[in-house]
């Protein structure tokens, strides 16, 4: 997107412009899919997000996740349902896509 047009729509949108072009990103993750179930792991690693189930021992039953978005991995806990796991990892994907843009200057 051309520079002034970032400008002029960070300004329209009263710097609200990550959170439009991350939900932008994020629908067009899954435009190809019409029903369940959604592959997010697979959609995860086609946006270079490595995803890395983990054992996270005795902290097992309070964290659902550990993120280094640094080196792009997801650290998901083993011992989640899986159900939860399928939350987790799109919700971080988006996180780190809201980070990136944010990082090449896109706030």
């Amino acid at each position: 997107m051309h520079p002034a047009i970032q400008t002029y729509l960070h300004k329209l949108t009263g710097g609200a412009l990550i959170l439009v072009m991350s939900k932008c990103k994020t629908d067009g993750l899954t435009e190809i899919y019409s029903s369940p179930p959604i592959p997010v792991l697979e959609i995860a690693e086609q946006n270079d997000l490595q995803i890395i189930f983990a054992n996270f021992g005795s902290g097992s039953e309070c964290v659902a996740r550990y993120c280094n978005f640094r080196n792009a991995q997801l650290f998901v806990n083993t011992a989640d349902d899986p159900r939860r796991q399928s939350f987790t990892i799109p919700h971080e994907l988006v996180s780190m896509n809201q980070l990136r843009m944010e990082l090449i200057g896109i706030t």
